[in-house]
């Protein structure tokens, strides 16, 4: 089959595989490397192959074409071309002004014909287009890969384009009755491999030990610039993390628990909050080890060595404590009277290397120091830590710690979960608290749950008669 019975532009016929084509060329070396990164495999052995690819263009021009008396089939050729004086390769274009046949006698046919070589074959990709009256390529058509040329033989377009539109004066194409047909081949020529073996040998990095680097730092007293004297109060000689884990505070329920959004102290809140806990979730926090080597233990007082640059970096409030003259800033200690010590030393652990190891068991009281000293991304944390131990016991008590710090995503997902298991929600110890003290939040619920609901789906035809007793079902909650 020749080319010029199949290619037309709607389904070009190809004849053998694609042809791959490359350009440039590039040194062994890049044969070595895979970009820049010395971390990467290095071969002993390597080969680099290139395809070389001759590049060059063509442009005919038929003044008068308007006059050319050809009928359908038959041919007007150019004259031959080729890559250079010393290419053996002769090329010319031959148009069907009035189309190859039948099928494409409105068209004007396009070929590209190999009129001499020295070869079996070649692979040539092309591409022909028109230019306009301001010399500009219209009407282009490229060939998708490279086709295969014999002697004689030629590869095209059998509908390029529609001869009405071509010959309309207000489309441009005919400046002067002269039509421009620019034609670029890419002829394959040889492929070439570069072989070699290569001495160099790969580079064993170390693993990065930023974290654990700057966790010793913490661990060492004796580098510290700053020291965090952390005393708990006389009402929390008891702290909340101990009252969580005992439950002695279990069924405590007074005043102080409900109206959390007025407590002064956030440790207080966060007590009030964990004494609900308590009773609400069924696991407690595992016992935090402590590392003597970092806290010095002295009655209700307990000391960390840290580092100012450090904890001005991780925490905007920090900075601004040591950058302000302050006393914190000129006698080198803070004093903080509302962060329980177990908290205060996750905290830390977090701000040095960017993980608490304990969070999941301290997410309750952990959010709250988080949110004091603007850690966002340990807030978000704590958040989703709390999401996934969400119970029918514990959501109500979760839904008001988010809304105590402005846990929006917690809050969100707290208010799903209440609805997705009202009843069993409705029967906790937390509902009632819910109800009592934090009745924005019970309006919320309802909200969320009058958004979410649809009219129910009707799966049989409604009754020809109107009933005269229709009971309405109570909408779930």
């Amino acid at each position: 089959m020749s080319g010029q019975d199949d290619g037309s532009a709607q389904d070009e016929s190809v004849s053998g595989g694609p042809g791959q084509l490359a350009s440039g060329r590039l040194s062994p070396l890049s044969s070595i490397y895979n970009g820049n990164d010395p971390c990467l495999p290095v071969a002993e052995n390597w080969c680099h192959t290139q395809v070389k690819v001759i590049k060059f263009n063509y442009m005919w021009t038929i003044n008068n074409f308007s006059f050319c008396r050809e009928e359908m089939g038959e041919v007007l050729k150019s004259s031959t071309f080729c890559a250079g004086v010393n290419d053996k390769l002769k090329w010319c274009l031959r148009i069907n002004p009035k189309g190859l046949d039948e099928e494409s006698r409105d068209y004007l046919s396009l070929y590209l014909l190999l009129m001499q070589c020295n070869k079996n074959e070649v692979r040539a990709k092309f591409k022909f287009s028109i230019l306009n009256a301001k010399r500009e390529e219209t009407k282009a058509m490229e060939s998708q890969r490279a086709y295969r040329f014999v002697q004689g033989k030629d590869w095209g377009f059998k509908k390029f384009i529609r001869r009405d539109f071509l010959l309309d004066e207000s489309n441009g194409l005919l400046p002067d009755d002269r039509l421009s047909i620019f034609c670029e081949v890419s002829v394959v020529a040889d492929t070439v491999n570069y072989t070699g073996q290569s001495s160099l040998t790969q580079f064993k990095m170390p693993s990065c030990s930023l974290s654990a680097d700057l966790s010793s730092m913490f661990d060492q007293p004796a580098f510290s610039d700053c020291t965090l004297v952390v005393v708990r109060p006389r009402e929390h000689r008891h702290t909340a993390v101990e009252s969580a884990r005992s439950g002695t505070q279990a069924n405590r329920s007074s005043e102080d628990d409900v109206d959390m959004k007025t407590s002064e102290s956030p440790s207080s809140s966060t007590s009030c909050y964990l004494s609900q806990m308590a009773s609400c979730s069924s696991s407690t926090p595992s016992s935090q080890k402590r590392d003597e080597t970092e806290v010095v233990c002295m009655g209700d007082h307990r000391t960390f060595y840290v580092h100012k640059a450090i904890l001005a970096a991780r925490s905007k409030v920090f900075r601004a404590m040591f950058e302000h003259k302050m006393s914190e800033s000129s006698r080198n200690e803070v004093i903080i009277d509302d962060v329980e010590p177990e908290v205060m030393r996750e905290l830390l652990l977090y701000m040095y290397t960017g993980s608490a190891p304990n969070l999941d068991s301290m997410s309750q009281v952990l959010i709250a120091a988080a949110e004091k000293y603007d850690l966002e991304r340990l807030k978000v944390q704590c958040e989703q830590s709390l999401c996934h131990a969400l119970t029918s016991d514990n959501a109500c008590c979760t839904l008001v710690l988010a809304d105590l710090y402005s846990a929006e995503q917690l809050r969100v997902h707290a208010i799903n979960f209440i609805n997705m298991h009202a009843t069993e929600v409705m029967g906790s110890d937390g509902w009632e608290q819910l109800v009592k003290g934090h009745p924005h939040l019970l309006a919320e619920v309802f909200k969320a749950l009058a958004t979410q609901q649809t009219p129910p789906l009707v799966v049989c035809a409604p009754p020809k008669k109107r009933l005269k007793h229709a009971a309405v079902p109570a909408a779930p909650f």
